[in-house]
């Protein structure tokens, strides 16, 4: 059986979902579940002073170290995903933009609102891939991707829950009259179910990659 390396999200709260559901739902799929976190602050300054090249080579030094010869490599992260295109282990890591699109594209959208960090929906990342199977985005305004922002990085990764966060999310994503909502931030997955309760249609990016490690390991096996 391979090897299942996570690399820790944005927060300790990603990972710790991560490993929860992974041990739940796939334990018997890999010998060996293996979790990487790294301090957010060191992260976000290599992000900021040089984009996800370093944050590429951060993740390739913890794949050599793991001398694994089976290893399938997840990132608990929509945001640090990004470095997967830097990478010189790129081939083994199961990426989670392709994961929900391919979601979205068997559900047959035709358009998705993204909620992520402004890292995220600034990028091409999810953009490009979505408009290849013919699904159009929509993400916030300026005024309210700050706010978006702020809820991720001072609250939620902070394990920070004031009841105000989830109401000023929905607020935002009210705003965009869109009913199908793209929760691209791991952190995100704690309104998932709130969301769901007031008939919106949820992409939750951490539950979607968590589930698809399945068909994914199952794949590998058969292959």
């Amino acid at each position: 059986m391979a090897d299942l390396l996570l690399l820790g999200g944005l927060s300790d709260m990603s990972t710790t979902i991560y490993f929860q559901e992974v041990v739940k739902k796939h334990r018997n799929r890999f010998e060996r579940v293996i979790v990487v976190s790294f301090p957010f602050d060191k992260m976000e300054t290599l992000r900021k002073a040089a984009g996800f090249r370093d944050i590429a080579a951060e993740f390739d030094e913890v794949i050599d170290r793991t001398q694994s010869e089976d290893l399938t490599v997840a990132i608990c992260s929509n945001t640090y995903n990004q470095a997967v295109q830097f990478m010189r282990h790129s081939a083994k890591v199961f990426r989670i933009d392709q994961a929900v699109v391919a979601t979205a594209k068997a559900l047959e959208l035709s358009t998705v609102y993204i909620l992520a960090t402004s890292a995220t929906v600034g990028s091409a990342y999810y953009n490009s891939l979505f408009l290849a199977t013919g699904i159009q985005t929509i993400v916030p305004s300026e005024e309210d991707q700050v706010e978006v922002d702020r809820v991720i990085y001072e609250e939620l990764c902070m394990a920070s829950f004031p009841p105000n966060s989830f109401d000023s999310i929905l607020r935002i994503i009210r705003r965009s009259e869109v009913n199908v909502i793209l929760l691209g931030c791991t952190e995100l997955t704690y309104f998932a179910d709130r969301l769901r309760e007031r008939g919106f249609v949820v992409l939750d990016s951490t539950m979607i990659h968590i589930q698809s490690l399945e068909i994914n390991s199952a794949e590998r096996a058969g292959g």
